[in-house]
């Protein structure tokens, strides 16, 4: 039914809308955590102000392709959001042949840790070449994670993922 649809999607923590095949806004389900800088139902993305143009146009060719293909069509873009940008991963599902579901989920959160990883494994990487002797960084089970050897010794890519059990550098007794 109509309500219990409703009231699944109230649930989600994500953007719903339904979109016509021009783009115009039909209907629109958020959460509290994105109020609305302005009205949508009526209006096309062209025609909404915190909708960067090239977005708008880009979101409208994800919409006819969901329509002419009939299939799940998946975008990401950028924002600008109450003084900062906003990330959004977005899905586009034909309803039918005038009309989409498009559910866009926030990702900002999820991209600033993936960009702050990225950071940390640059800085580790550097220290790592920056020191002048051999290092090897293992899990607890023995497992070369990474290597980092002077240039007499070349076996980096050999021991990487590989046991100290299993290469016979050492005893048993001491490996173990």
């Amino acid at each position: 039914s109509e309500a219990r649809n409703r009231s699944l999607v109230a649930g989600f923590p994500d953007l719903v809308f339904v979109v016509d095949k021009t783009g115009t806004f039909l209907e629109v389900q958020l959460d509290d955590e994105h109020p609305l800088m302005e009205p949508l139902v009526g209006r096309n993305f062209s025609e909404v102000s915190f909708i960067p143009e090239e977005t708008a146009h880009m979101l409208k060719g994800f919409v006819r392709r969901a329509i002419a293909t009939r299939t799940l069509q998946v975008a990401e873009y950028s924002l600008p959001s109450l003084g900062r940008v906003s990330e959004y991963e977005a899905r586009f599902i034909a309803l039918d042949d005038e009309r989409v579901l498009y559910i866009a989920r926030d990702v900002s959160e999820r991209k600033r840790r993936e960009e702050a990883l990225r950071e940390s494994e640059a800085q580790v990487k550097s220290l790592l070449e920056a020191i002048p002797d051999m290092v090897f960084v293992m899990s607890r089970e023995g497992t070369y994670l990474d290597v980092k050897l002077d240039k007499t010794h070349g076996l980096i890519e050999e021991l990487v993922g590989r046991n100290v059990r299993d290469l016979g550098f050492m005893a048993r007794e001491i490996a173990d």
